[in-house]
């Protein structure tokens, strides 16, 4: 059975990780510092392609998730909503795609194929790690509270500040974890729920700034396959 909304969810996350290149060291340990670099690399990226992994920790009974697949990425702007589109090539196939508010989602092996809303999922789902999408440094700082925990290198060897944000109202998740490099960029980030169940998100081997159509976004169903509201 698919669960459209808690991988859409998580894929959510890949706001966070817009930015662009610039030589800047990480040194600075005040988080409002680091926030206002990730807002000025979010604003400057027009478009995002990269690699991408999933690991959905089921923390109760201690089993991993892994999705390994491909993102297309349009940031929300002025005058555009935000065009999303992930393919999961590994264990499974499967096309999830974004338009401001609403996905479509399709899984050729079963032939089950979902749209909907991004904000209305299962019980359970945090939906409101889709307030991160395109929210600003004075969203961010209204909405949580923010603090670094430290320096940490991550997978591929990426020295990173980590930077952790805490709702300061409830939602359906506690916190959020983020590793962003020296130049600004978010390359990892992690939720977790209230249940203690997480979600972690790294992008590699990405291309800014490069001409991406927005039928790239559009799941081509095939004949006979209606997608299903949810």
């Amino acid at each position: 059975m698919i669960k459209p909304l808690k991988i859409a969810l998580f894929a959510g996350s890949f706001a966070f990780f817009v930015g662009l290149f610039s030589p800047v060291q990480i040194k600075a340990q005040n988080p409002n510092d680091l926030l206002n670099r990730m807002d000025k690399h979010y604003k400057a990226v027009t478009s995002l392609r990269s690699n991408i992994k999933m690991d959905i920790h089921n923390v109760q009974l201690n089993e991993h998730e892994l999705q390994v697949g491909t993102l297309i990425l349009l940031p929300k702007q002025k005058k555009r909503q935000m065009y999303a589109r992930i393919d999961w090539a590994k264990p499974r196939i499967e096309s999830l795609a974004i338009i401001g508010d609403k996905f479509q989602m399709y899984v050729p092996a079963s032939g089950q194929a979902l749209t909907g809303k991004v904000n209305k999922g299962p019980k359970g789902v945090p939906k409101g790690a889709f307030d991160f999408l395109g929210m600003s440094r004075t969203e961010l700082k209204a909405n949580y509270t923010p603090e670094i925990a430290g320096t940490e290198k991550i997978e591929g060897g990426f020295e990173t500040t980590h930077l952790v944000l805490t709702p300061k109202a409830a939602m359906d998740y506690k916190k959020a974890d983020l590793w962003v490099d020296p130049n600004g960029m978010v390359r990892m980030a992690r939720i977790t729920s209230k249940n203690n169940d997480t979600t972690t998100v790294l992008l590699y081997d990405f291309d800014k700034n490069v001409k991406v159509d927005a039928s790239a976004f559009a799941i081509k169903f095939p004949k006979g396959i209606k997608p299903k509201p949810v």
